[in-house]
C-alpha cells in the first residue's frame, strides 16, 4: 500500500472513476464489481493529496489492510446492496 497511487491501482486492477458528486462531504466511495474487480468513484475537484489518502483508506479497508485511522471528523461506512 506504500507504492505510488496509479501504480497501485494498475497492481490491483482498480479502475478510478470521476463521481458525479459534488458534495464537499463525498471524499469517494470504493465497491466490488459483478466480476469481482474493484472500482473507486472519487469527487472530480478533488486535489491530489486527498484523492491518495482517501482513495488508500477507502482500498484498505476493502481489502481488510489495516492502516492509521483517519482524522476524527471523516467516517466511512459500508453498504450492500441487495441483488
Amino acid at each position: 500500500m506504500t507504492a505510488p497511487l496509479a501504480d497501485l491501482l494498475a497492481e490491483l486492477r482498480v479502475d478510478l472513476y470521476e463521481s458525479s458528486i459534488t458534495d464537499k462531504r463525498f471524499f469517494g466511495a470504493a465497491f466490488t464489481r459483478q466480476d469481482g474487480g474493484l472500482a473507486l468513484a472519487m469527487p472530480p475537484e478533488q486535489d491530489s493529496f486527498e484523492r491518495d489518502c482517501f482513495a488508500r483508506a477507502l482500498l484498505g479497508r476493502v481489502l481488510g489492510v489495516e492502516l492509521a485511522p483517519l482524522p476524527e471528523w471523516c467516517s466511512m461506512a459500508e453498504l450492500t446492496l441487495a441483488n
